[in-house]
């Protein structure tokens, strides 16, 4: 799809529409993966949560999802609005819906990061008391860099979708949406299919568990639902 964006069929805005929907909810799966990777890894710590009443906000999945399904549709309105056939006031509230989209995005990426940044800190100040793994595997014991990493390589790609987001030009440019928006993409992939990065669903069940028999307080209960690192 991307080649013929590049091609003649670039001025189609049906393809355009198709593009941007279809992106949006790939970098939706990549982004709550990450985002339920950072609370299950909290979940297997050591160590009472942190962070205040952000984090606290933060933990709420439910809500945290909820937003980003609705930059997803909030996107795909401001791109079928940006329709050149429209009206121009219709072609600027699709503007503005498609900015306030990629903003969402954004502050979603943000938080993502604050949050990692957290978990990381708390981490290395308790001398790595993080989540334990059976295994000295390079994603065990390496596990909070590599989800830093994968925060900043999606700062980068939505940093540039929002600075884009009114410029299909730019945002086509082949020479800056490759490294900007799908390097970033593909190395969070790689870096989020790691083995041992990802704590197993018997484990985080069992953890729930002890927590709630125990009354202890854990990441997970300040969590609307039961933690799975799964894709949606």
């Amino acid at each position: 799809m991307r080649a013929i964006l590049a091609g003649p069929g670039g001025n189609n805005i049906n393809l355009i529409i198709a593009e941007q929907v279809l992106f949006s909810i790939g970098f939706f799966s990549l982004l709550y993966s990450a985002y339920t990777l950072v609370m299950d890894r909290e979940l297997m710590s050591d160590y009472p949560s942190a962070g205040g009443i952000i984090s606290r906000v933060i933990r709420k999945r439910r809500l945290y999802r909820l937003v980003l399904l609705a930059g997803i549709v909030i996107g795909a309105v401001g791109i079928s609005d940006s329709n050149p056939s429209n009206s121009p006031s219709t072609i600027s509230t699709g503007m503005s819906l498609h900015l306030a989209s990629a903003i969402i995005y954004l502050v979603l990426v943000a938080l993502l990061a604050f949050q990692t940044l957290i978990l990381a800190k708390a981490e290395l100040r308790n001398g790595g008391s993080g989540y334990k793994h059976s295994k000295a595997s390079f994603g065990a014991r390496y596990g909070i860099y590599i989800l830093l990493v994968i925060a900043q390589l999606l700062v980068v790609r939505e940093s540039f979708a929002v600075a884009t987001a009114n410029d299909f030009t730019a945002a086509n440019n082949e020479h800056l949406w490759y490294p900007l928006i799908a390097l970033p993409e593909i190395l969070a992939v790689m870096l989020y299919s790691i083995p041992d990065l990802v704590p197993m669903n018997s484990e985080l069940r069992d953890r729930h568990m002890r927590s709630e028999v125990s009354g202890l307080p854990t990441t997970a209960a300040q969590s609307s639902e039961r933690p799975t690192s799964e894709v949606p």
